[in-house]
């Protein structure tokens, strides 16, 4: 056992340790004020935060479940923390100055010394759901408060008269949680002070902290007049007194079962074991003030276990406090290899090759760290050029077995020409196996570049091909000139000269050869014929009058106005080559044709006159009025046309003669004239339409009509 000295608030009083044993609530009256401390090995001032609350902070207890933290308030207020976000709710009109305060389930206790009551308060809605009266009125005090396990019972420390002794006696009221929602009285009594068996006197003690075993059956109570804590056995009612320090004040146990007593006046805390024995007292200073569920057996511990295969060491952070780490430590673990060892990877609580691991210790575990034989592998080149090696070693070495990818580059105007030591040949890239120390050299030579320019159509072959563009210094190199279809090679120049096919060319510098290639070329040539006109058009035209081989050339033939094209066929030329296999002009009737160049061709288009057209027929009814007046007029037979059709005509011209005099007399709404008129429209229309006995009645009809308004007015 140790003993820490932390910053708090001022004038610290109520402290309680959450379940899992992790945190630690301290309620400072002096400043308003709760210190959270965690509760760990390496704890430091830095580690504690502080929560304003309200007024007097005095007790403080810690839910169930970690999650919330109760503080009652000398202003009859409670606060309520929430643990995950600091936040602080309070509940109001609970009471007057609140001592000691527990929480059984989702229901908080407070002791309150101004009422002698116990308030229960419903955490849920944070409001008051029953107020039971402990003690005496007058100088009842309830203090320390505390639950059992089973949360069945809830214990508070006060005073009472005993009105058949007339005293005053320090108690411990026991309230039946399962009767606060009940019109029963919840409470019965135990007698601390006066002792049984002394005399009625009244106590001297004041009500102070109270605690309860573990396993529920035996309560410890502090009797400050005494120098005493009271132990209560409650399944036979048997009690015992020990004496610890003076005026002892708070009261708690942990989890192992051990006893823990605060003595005021000493300065110091009594330790007692399951035999009612004290087997320690630490001093911790004067001016002692604390009480409430404050001692625990700490969060759990667990062992992290670290191995190694083959030669290296694993270094952890922070080290283990007697083996053992608080749950919850992240460990931070570095492999650490030995000479001629490389760390290959983790197993266990760490895995993968990541170096650090951290490992959080929420149980007992175990990390190995696994290393391998590490070799060198020494590389060297001969030349301009590196060796690069996939993958790359690790401080210099390799883990054995490893199989590492060699690439030689060359350097600019030079070239990689073989391998030796543990790789040989000329493969580039070379794989060697680590399974001891290795040398490798890479021989790289001069090469020069040989530059390849064609003039015309054709290509140079070299032979050997260059490698990566280049020749090593004194390559013989063969080059091919290969004329294209329709292409002669003419000669070289540069650093091969004449006609001679091939050229050999020694790579003792950077060299430039040139081939040149002249193509044959061809004559079109296009003729017209035949009674029509017309003209060739050819796509594409001729350069100079002549098309290179192997050109495609289109012709379309246009035939002019009162022309039409009729063939195609071919002329007789002056050959300057032998016509290719197969090789013909145009023919048949397409206005389109083509030809391929490959000697010289000629072709001739046909052009055919065309007859007149006729003249068009016409089309409007005035069109077809005029031509039946042409065709009768010019008639040479009279016979030939039908009487109805002449009379027909006659009256027609009669009518546009007649109808505009008789409206300029009579207006165009005249009854009359719009009659007239309309006969003559229908009349029209019968005569385009071929009906010429209708026509001749409905034109003289609008005749008639005509006249008479005209003879009316006297024309």
């Amino acid at each position: 056992m140790k003993t820490l000295t932390l910053p708090a608030g001022a004038s610290p009083n109520g402290v309680a340790v959450n379940p899992a044993g992790t945190f630690a609530y301290v309620a400072n009256t002096g400043n308003n004020t709760v210190s959270v401390i965690p509760i760990s090995d390496n704890i430091s001032d830095n580690s504690v935060t502080s929560i304003q609350v309200g007024f007097g902070p005095w007790g403080v207890a810690v839910s169930p479940d970690n999650a919330k933290v109760y503080v009652g308030l000398s202003d009859g207020s409670v606060a309520e923390i929430d643990v995950s976000s600091n936040t602080v709710t309070p509940i109001s009109n609970v009471g007057g100055f609140l001592n000691g305060i527990v929480v059984v389930g989702s229901r908080v206790y407070v002791a309150d010394s101004t009422a002698g009551q116990v308030v229960v308060i419903d955490g849920n809605s944070r409001s008051v759901i029953k107020r039971i009266d402990v003690g005496s009125l007058g100088n009842f005090t309830p203090n320390g408060i505390v639950a059992n396990p089973a949360g069945t019972r809830v214990y508070v420390v006060d005073l009472r008269f005993d009105p058949n002794q007339r005293i005053w006696v320090l108690e411990v009221s026991a309230i039946d949680t399962a009767l606060i929602d009940t019109a029963q009285n919840p409470v019965q009594t135990i007698v601390i002070d006066p002792k049984p068996g002394l005399p009625a006197e009244d106590t001297m003690s004041t009500p102070g902290g109270i605690a309860i075993s573990p396993d529920g059956n035996r309560l410890y109570v502090a009797n400050d007049s005494q120098n005493e804590v009271a132990i209560v056995t409650l399944s036979d009612g048997s009690r015992a007194d020990v004496t610890v320090g003076a005026a002892p004040m708070g009261v708690a146990t942990d989890p192992t079962g051990l006893v823990y007593v605060v003595n005021a006046d000493a300065g110091n805390v009594s330790v007692l074991d399951a035999t009612n024995a004290v087997v320690k007292t630490v001093g911790v200073g004067s001016g002692l003030s604390v009480f409430g569920a404050f001692a625990t057996g700490g969060p759990p511990r667990y062992a992290l276990t670290s191995m190694t295969v083959g030669d290296g060491s694993i270094n952890a952070q922070p080290l283990p406090v007697g083996g053992t780490y608080t749950a919850g430590t992240v460990v931070t673990l570095t492999a650490t290899p030995g000479p001629g060892s490389l760390f290959t990877s983790w197993s266990g609580a760490c895995s993968g090759s990541g170096n650090p691991c951290n490992v959080t210790m929420d149980a007992a575990k175990t990390v190995t760290a696994t290393f391998t034989a590490q070799y060198t592998l020494w590389l060297t080149t001969i030349g301009a050029g590196s060796i690069t090696p996939v993958p790359t070693p690790t401080a210099g070495k390799y883990a054995d077995g490893t199989n590492v990818t060699l690439t030689a580059t060359p350097g600019p105007g030079s070239l990689f020409t073989g391998w030796s030591g543990d790789c040989s040949g000329s493969v580039n890239p070379c794989t060697v196996k680590m399974d001891g120390i290795k040398s490798v050299t890479a021989t790289f030579t001069a090469q020069y570049t040989l530059w390849l320019t064609t003039i015309g159509a054709g290509s140079i072959t070299p032979v050997p091909t260059p490698t990566a563009g280049k020749y090593a210094d004194g390559a013989n190199v063969t080059l091919t000139a290969t004329p294209a279809s329709g292409s002669l090679f003419t000669g070289w120049s540069g650093d091969c000269s004449g006609s001679a096919n091939p050229c050999t060319v020694k790579m003792d510098g950077t060299k430039s050869v040139t081939a040149t290639f002249t193509a044959q070329q061809f004559t079109l040539t296009l003729t017209t014929t035949g009674t029509g006109v017309g003209s060739i058009t050819a796509a594409p035209t001729a350069t100079a009058g002549k098309y290179a081989d192997g050109t495609n050339v289109t012709l379309t033939a246009t035939p002019a106005a009162g022309s039409q094209f009729t063939g195609w066929s071919a002329v007789t030329v002056t050959l300057t080559a032998a016509p290719a296999a197969g090789l013909s002009a145009c023919s048949g009737t397409s206005i389109s044709c083509t030809v391929t160049m490959k000697a010289d061709m000629g072709v001739k288009a046909t052009f055919t006159a065309l007859p007149p057209p006729p003249p068009p027929a016409p089309t409007t009814c005035d069109d077809k009025i005029k031509d039946l007046q042409t065709k009768v007029a010019a008639d040479k037979h009279p016979w030939r046309y039908e009487h109805q059709l002449k009379a027909a005509l006659r009256l027609y011209a009669a009518d546009l003669v007649e109808l505009p005099k008789a409206k300029a007399k009579v207006g165009e709404r005249d009854r009359r004239y719009v009659r007239a008129l309309k006969e003559f429209t229908d009349g029209k229309a019968a005569l385009c339409g071929g009906r010429y006995w209708h026509a001749h009645h409905d034109l003289w009809e609008s005749y008639y009509i005509a006249h008479e308004i005209l003879k009316q007015h006297r024309r």
